[in-house]
């Protein structure tokens, strides 16, 4: 964890090159379709279409196919809020390992 018992940490220092996580999220709670992920700022095909998961973007929750079912807005934010606190692990760990690098 980071300071303060938190994973929080801002990673875009502008002395460390990394290629951060961030959340997306396509749709809406009651949309037909949606998607939450935690992705790479470089994956530029990740960012502009919906699934294509893997080791530059991972799944956190979606909605679609034949069945579709809305979300109430309390489990939508909390979905969102996991999501954060993937990317901020994410975040955290990479940022921990290129320090102890010294890769500054």
């Amino acid at each position: 964890m980071g300071p303060n018992g938190s994973w929080l940490v801002d990673v875009r220092e502008p002395d460390i090159e990394m290629d951060v996580w961030e959340v997306q999220v396509k749709g809406t709670p009651c949309s037909a379709s949606f998607e939450i992920s935690v992705i790479r700022l470089s994956d530029t095909h990740g960012h502009a279409s919906w699934g294509w998961f893997g080791e530059k973007k991972l799944l956190i929750s979606h909605n679609g196919g034949p069945c579709t079912w809305p979300l109430i807005r309390q489990v939508w934010d909390k979905q969102i809020k996991l999501a954060q606190e993937v990317s901020d692990e994410l975040n955290y760990a990479e940022f921990k390992v290129i320090r102890a690098q010294g890769k500054e």
